[in-house]
């Protein structure tokens, strides 16, 4: 077995065993090319996300559920924000007002998110963002109507309806409810909490 440090213009080849490369490290901001050799990093399926490391500060491996999704945590007092200025200039010259609301609804139940806007005014989910306690399905209605598709969440996974840039959706967001009905959201399993921007019609 041979060791040896190498130079290759910006590509250090840390060790060399009977001529198989072991193991590189490239400089930050390194072009790729075709035929580029890495090291394939694996992680751990764990259908339940769970500590595999036996305190704080050992080592663990990164953590995929079962379509293979990476677990990932928002921290603590973490705002998740972005520049929304022109999509609410764009809804108020439409002659709609934009509000947000905290989403917190329990499991197997049909919850009001927000009430009726009034005689033949609408409701518009601008954007949404939530997380789930297990697994479960996710459905925003119309009063009783749906009108978004039963979205499938995962145990400890969520998933985000980003505002959109006005020039690139003619409602200026995802779906809207019928005049004069409730804004609703049906769970099945799981609990489901999280944050909504949404809009109502003057």
């Amino acid at each position: 077995m041979t060791f040896k440090m190498q130079f290759v213009g910006i590509l250090v080849i840390v060790a060399l065993c009977a001529g198989v490369l072991m193991a590189q490290k490239w400089a930050e901001d390194s072009v790729h090319y075709s035929g580029q050799f890495g090291n394939l990093m694996f992680g751990v399926r764990n259908d339940t996300l769970a500590a595999l490391a036996g305190t704080d500060g050992d080592l663990a491996p990164f953590q995929f559920n079962a379509s293979g999704a990476l677990y990932t945590a928002e921290t603590s007092g973490a705002t998740i924000a972005g520049d929304t200025t022109a999509i609410q200039a764009a809804l108020e010259a439409d002659g709609w007002t934009v509000a947000t609301k905290a989403i917190n609804v329990p499991a197997g139940a049909t919850t009001e998110l927000v009430g009726t806007a009034g005689t033949g005014k609408k409701i518009r989910v601008v954007g949404l963002m939530g997380v789930a306690n297990v697994a479960g399905t996710v459905t925003l209605k119309s009063d009783s109507t749906a009108i978004s598709g039963v979205i499938p969440v995962t145990a400890k996974g969520g998933w985000i309806l980003s505002p959109i840039p006005a020039q690139n959706i003619p409602l200026h967001g995802w779906c809207e409810t019928a005049a004069n009905k409730d804004l609703d959201i049906t769970t099945a399993t799981c609990e489901f909490d999280g944050m909504l921007i949404y809009a109502t019609q003057d």
